[in-house]
């Protein structure tokens, strides 16, 4: 470490003046003789000089702590250990009583760094470290009986005791952090101890970035409680945002408005969630984008935890979908044929269609609504992606042309208007107005009641009635429309040309569509079919936003079917939601010795559903006759309920053990199809740890799986196939103890010849003829009137596992 002239006549002058040198500390022994002795007169140095802009040399005096300071990070450079050892706790620690070392690092193998704490601290300030280190625990015991033995050998107190001799405890991974170099670990965890003890953290002010791990630490040790009164007693974030109006026009990326987000919900500060959820919902995201590849591996911000992602793109989508409804219900009363200028004036007719072609001319420019072939056209629709505010803004662009002079006040803008402006109250960044952010009170303690994602369709824009809640949400209500709320605040407003038709009847939402001959497709039809929200019951823990679920996405547009004004969106019914009562299970009796699907009973039923974007329209009305049809025998002979997977939707929404065939159709109705085909993944997932159960206990339950699918898969699906048949032939496993039934939906081309490849080939393909036949498939089209016939039900639920309902049903493949 070089050094100046003037430094080296400082630690002379300090040698020769007799002044007393810094302790030692105990990681002094661990150095070289080379780096002791710069270690030393790094210490011995008194001041610190530098230069200023004109050259001119500025003596700094150096503090005892400051050049205790220099030293350990000398040592840190030189060594690579980041200690915090017996000088550090006599300096910060209130009560310097560390009593054990923990040597963490981030993954197996990695750079680890160690810590001396409080035991007692820590289990106090930490559930993790409170069940770690309590006597339940290998680790709590170990460190007994070491506490003790220091104190059988002499240290009376643990002040006394040099630090190598304290005991150790290894901690392996601390989350999913987002730090540049390994190096920023050891600082981090730092402070996150220095934090637990009560200790500032070593920087005064620390930037978002850093209180964005410290959370994902403190989420990972299960001490969010603790350091969430810490940071508010600390006033770090409400420093954050002074220091942020102080900069006048500054825009934030997304990975700082996610980071100040997570940092709102584990750390409890309720005005970051409001704020940052609502300029989520207004803006987009880069990770609700089209065949957007999830990345397990990303800091945890990127997939908000606990539902919280989902509920962000639901919220988008009823927004996006009320104003899409702006526009659709114009285009549906200036297209269906009643007069629409009431002035009574012979022009009255070309009025009516001169705004119609303004009004389509002008969706069209702003590319809100496309014009589309009902004949043929396989183009596919995009989706808006851009800024909510920006689009009112664009609507708010409308012209105000006129047949003649005697129109003024006929068409599109007068009438729109009055729409828009309410629906931007509502979302402005800038009025302060939070309806459309989380409010953290009551996603917490009623979530159920406040969630838009659980609420069932047809809903409107209510005030919720309880006093915490902030926002609005989607609720209950007659069969009605995304913006009855709109209807009833402007109600009392007249326009002079068009009296009460200003309003609208019912705006178009979710089950509801507009009718126009020449084929305009409004911008509802982007948005249906977009992603999924889940049914995920509230989580009991102390945080709620501790646990994470990954979000779902938009649909890979290549895949999409594209539908046109006239039908309703494919992931929806074409009325309101069905009950879940009004599905029962089969009256078939499963006692009765002459009941033919009785064989079920000794097995586990698991679906696996294609939700990919080409299932879309037909395949997934069909695939929803096929389910209720199926369901109510499989539920009612498997006491302990079926499984349900799906390709893409994520593994949070995973339903297990449903008994109720009314529930599967719940689940069903809430998924939208969206993605690729990774069927031989999803199978593999399931297969794996079944075969892994198995193989440990031979008594375990057999398996019927029943994948529903309209085509090829996008993956391998034949390795996962072959693998788990040549696993179960190696344990010599029953012929039925696994079964996959392929059942087939749909049209698509040559997805009935690969699927029966599977059925008739994997033994060909797998070079061993002795293979077992795991594998059978069946077609459903559900064109017309055709319904699954008995021998076909009877085909899709045993056909895999009972050989003979494989060779007597040939005819179900022609």
């Amino acid at each position: 470490m070089p050094l100046s002239i003037r430094s080296s006549v400082d630690s002379l002058s300090s040698r020769l003046s007799g002044e007393k040198p810094l302790p030692r500390p105990t990681y002094y022994c661990r150095m070289n003789p080379e780096e002791q002795s710069l270690w030393t007169i790094i210490g011995e140095e008194k001041y610190e000089y530098a230069r200023d802009a004109k050259g001119r040399l500025h003596k700094h005096h150096l503090s005892y702590a400051e050049r205790a300071q220099r030293q350990r990070q000398f040592y840190d450079s030189r060594v690579g250990h980041a200690i915090v050892g017996d000088e550090w706790m006599r300096m910060k620690l209130p009560a310097p009583e560390g009593n054990l070392i923990l040597d963490v690092a981030q993954e197996e193998g990695g750079q680890q760094f160690s810590y001396r704490v409080d035991s007692k601290i820590l289990q106090q300030n930490s559930r993790y470290f409170e069940n770690l280190l309590s006597d339940r625990f290998n680790e709590g015991q170990q460190l007994a009986k070491a506490l003790e033995a220091l104190k059988l050998s002499g240290h009376d107190t643990i002040r006394d005791a040099p630090v190598d001799v304290l005991p150790h405890i290894s901690i392996l991974n601390i989350g999913r952090v987002a730090v540049a170099k390994v190096s920023s670990i050891r600082n981090l965890l730092a402070d996150f101890f220095r934090a637990l003890h009560g200790l500032d953290l070593a920087v005064s002010s620390p930037p978002v970035a850093n209180l964005a791990n410290l959370a994902v630490v403190a989420d990972r040790f299960d001490a969010f409680v603790y350091l969430s009164k810490y940071i508010q007693k600390k006033k770090y974030l409400q420093l954050i945002d002074t220091k942020s109006r102080s900069k006048l026009g500054s825009t934030q990326t997304e990975e700082k408005v996610r980071q100040k987000l997570y940092i709102g919900l584990i750390f409890d500060h309720a005005t970051w969630i409001a704020r940052y959820s609502k300029h989520l919902i207004l803006r987009d995201s880069v990770q609700w984008r089209p065949d957007i590849e999830e990345d397990d591996t990303k800091a945890p911000w990127w997939d908000i935890p606990n539902g919280v992602e989902n509920e962000l793109i639901k919220r988008r989508e009823y927004i996006l979908e009320t104003i899409n409804s702006l526009q659709a219900h114009f285009l549906r009363l200036y297209t269906s044929g009643d007069r629409q200028c009431k002035l009574g004036y012979d022009t009255s007719v070309q009025c009516d269609s001169f705004q119609l072609g303004e009004m389509v001319r002008f969706f069209h420019k702003i590319d809100t609504a496309r014009l589309q072939g009902k004949i043929y056209d396989n183009t596919e629709p995009t989706y808006y992606l851009g800024d909510i505010e920006r689009l009112l803004l664009a609507l708010r662009q409308c012209s105000n042309y006129q047949v003649d002079s005697n129109h003024a006040h006929c068409g599109l803008r007068s009438r729109i208007l009055p729409l828009i402006d309410f629906v931007q109250n509502q979302m402005n960044l800038d009025t302060g107005s939070l309806d459309i952010g989380l409010c953290a009170d009551c996603w917490v303690d009623r979530r159920k009641e406040y969630a838009w994602s659980l609420a069932k369709r047809p809903v409107l824009w209510t005030y919720p009635k309880h006093a915490h809640y902030l926002q609005h949400r989607p609720s209950f209500s007659q069969r009605g429309t995304m913006f009855g709320r709109v209807k009833k605040a402007l109600s009392t407003r007249k326009s002079s040309t068009s009296g009460s038709d200003n309003l609208p009847q019912g705006m178009l939402g979710a089950n509801q569509t507009a009718n126009n001959s020449f084929g305009v497709t409004p911008t509802s039809n982007k948005i249906f079919g977009s992603r999924s929200s889940g049914l995920a019951p509230p989580p009991s823990s102390a945080n709620p936003f501790a646990s994470s679920s990954p979000a779902t996405r938009r649909p890979n547009s290549s895949n999409m079917n594209s539908g046109s004004i006239n039908e309703a969106p494919p992931a929806y019914t074409p009325g309101p939601a069905q009950n879940a009562a009004s599905f029962q299970p089969s009256s078939a009796s499963t006692t009765s010795d002459s009941d033919p699907y009785a064989f079920l009973k000794t097995f586990d039923t698991v679906f696996l559903i294609d939700d990919s974007g080409s299932m879309a329209g037909r395949s997934w009305r069909e695939t929803q006759e096929a389910l209720q049809t199926i369901t109510p025998i499989c539920t009612s002979h498997d006491e302990d309920g079926i499984d349900i997977y799906f390709l893409n939707h994520p593994d949070s929404s995973l339903y297990k053990s449903v008994t109720q065939a009314g529930t599967i159709i719940e689940i069903f109705q809430t998924v939208r199809p969206s993605g690729a085909t990774p069927t031989g993944q999803r199978l593999n997932k399931i297969l794996r740890p079944y075969l892994q159960r198995y193989e440990k206990d031979d008594k375990t339950k057999p398996m019927n799986i029943i994948v529903i699918t309209d085509g090829e898969p996008s993956d391998d699906v034949e390795s996962a196939i072959i693998q788990a048949a040549k696993k179960l032939d190696k344990l010599d496993a029953p012929a039925w103890q696994v079964g996959i039934q392929f059942f087939q939906v749909g049209r698509e081309p040559g997805a009935r010849e690969h699927l029966k490849q599977l059925d008739d080939g994997l033994a060909e393909l797998a070079k061993d003829d002795d293979l077992r036949d795991i594998v059978d498939t069946v077609p459903f089209t559900g064109a017309g009137d055709e319904k699954l016939s008995a021998a076909g039900i009877m085909k899709v639920v045993l056909g895999s596992v009972n050989r003979r309902l494989d060779r007597t049903s040939k005819e179900l493949h022609r």
